[in-house]
């Protein structure tokens, strides 16, 4: 019996000593729990105190700021980054009374002119710079500019403070569309305007500059308006027109051809002191219907100047070098100073023909020459051989109407 006490192994108390493990082990776990559920519970009471703190120190510090008890702790922004300065040059016959800069913001794309030295009121809305609108007030918030040694500076105030003076870095004035302007304004018609290319009769046939074809107004009243790569243009009398002197302007608007490219038609111009950039695409014109080989009939050899034709129904003799117009449905040729003066200023329009030259080649006459599409911006060369040409079809038939009509 006494060895039964002190064995240490008793199979009858393991049921007994399991459960007490149980208990033992539940009880430490359930004491781990609630610890590190009050450790969490302390830690997000310490987070929520510095938040409050947090708030009350900022609106302390704005209260502080605005009793200017202590300085405004918000930086000086650096408006570098936010703004876009484009400097208009001068005008070219010496007329500004001020020199403008254009201020476009970034984040919103609006822009404004002023006249440099000046004050501009600004303010942040939504977290967006934005300009301030004179009717509510001047702004503790503003940007001076001024000029230093012909630089343009910038500074920015806040407040009482005042920011490092930047030089500001112009670029050029951003290219305009006609919806930025008042309408039937004289920019707003030249924006609008159709720019055709360049006038192929005229690089052939005239000594002179390359000119540029432009159709300003509705298509119904479009003004033709032949233009040299840098010549004045200005809107005198009610419409744009070539002048001879830039000082004819007399602060009236004035524009030039800048450049030409695939990507358009790029020109400059003034309205009064504001400098204004525009791109005219190049359009598209409907192609020339004229075909050489379906246009002559009955070519015959006179000399070697001269030949005669039919065209149209209508029996020609044409020289060398001759312009033939088709004007309402009937050619007529072009042999006048006056009437070739017409053609070249647009008064007379329509598809036209020059006959270069009439050649012989091993026996066999040709005439050649080039025809040009209504705008004169599309050239077509021809070479015809002369014998063996007959009238076409429909054009034989009435061989009767052809009496009286040689000139």
């Amino acid at each position: 019996m006494l060895s039964e006490k002190f064995f240490t192994y008793h199979p009858q108390r393991i049921l007994w000593c399991g459960m007490a493990l149980f208990v033992v082990q539940m009880s430490c776990f359930s004491a781990l729990v609630a610890a590190s559920q009050l450790d969490e519970v302390f830690r997000w009471q310490e987070m929520k105190r510095g938040k409050e703190g947090q708030k009350e120190e900022s609106v302390l510090n704005i209260t502080l700021s605005k009793l200017r008890e202590k300085p405004w702790s918000c930086p000086i922004p650096d408006l570098q980054q936010e703004i876009v300065f484009s400097l208009d040059p001068p005008r070219p016959d010496g007329s500004n009374q001020s020199m403008q800069v254009a201020l476009r913001l970034k984040q919103r794309a609006v822009s404004q002119r002023f006249d440099v030295p000046c004050r501009i009121d600004l303010a942040y809305s939504e977290g967006l710079l934005s300009f301030k609108s004179q009717a509510s007030g001047s702004s503790l918030f503003y940007l001076e500019l001024l000029w230093d040694q012909e630089a343009l500076l910038g500074k920015v105030h806040v407040d009482d403070r005042t920011g490092e003076p930047f030089r500001i870095a112009s670029e050029e004035s951003p290219i305009q569309a006609a919806e930025e302007f008042a309408e039937n304004s004289p920019f707003h018609v030249l924006a609008s305007g159709r720019w055709w290319g360049m006038d192929l009769f005229y690089q052939r046939y005239v000594e002179g500059a390359l000119r540029h074809r432009l159709d300003l107004g509705s298509p119904m009243e479009a003004q033709l308006l032949d233009v040299q790569e840098g010549q004045w243009i200005g809107f005198l009398d009610g419409r744009w027109q070539e002048m001879p002197q830039i000082d004819d302007a007399k602060k009236e608007c004035i524009a030039r051809i800048v450049s030409s490219s695939p990507a358009g038609l790029l020109l400059e111009g003034w309205e009064a002191n504001r400098h204004v950039r525009l791109c005219l695409p190049l359009a598209s014109p409907s192609g020339s219907k004229m075909k050489a080989e379906e246009l002559f009939g009955l070519i015959r050899v006179r000399s070697d100047k001269q030949i005669s034709c039919l065209l149209d129904k209508q029996c020609l003799i044409l020289k060398v070098n001759d312009w033939v117009l088709k004007t309402e449905d009937r050619w007529k040729i072009l042999r006048k100073s006056e009437e070739k003066e017409s053609f070249l200023k647009g008064k007379l329009v329509g598809e036209l023909f020059v006959l270069d030259q009439i050649s012989n080649k091993q026996g066999q006459k040709s005439i050649s020459g080039h025809m040009y599409s209504l705008a004169r911006t599309q050239m077509t060369s021809f070479d015809l051989p002369v014998q063996g040409r007959k009238p076409i079809a429909s054009r034989s038939q009435h061989s009767s109407e052809m009496k009286g009509k040689i000139r």
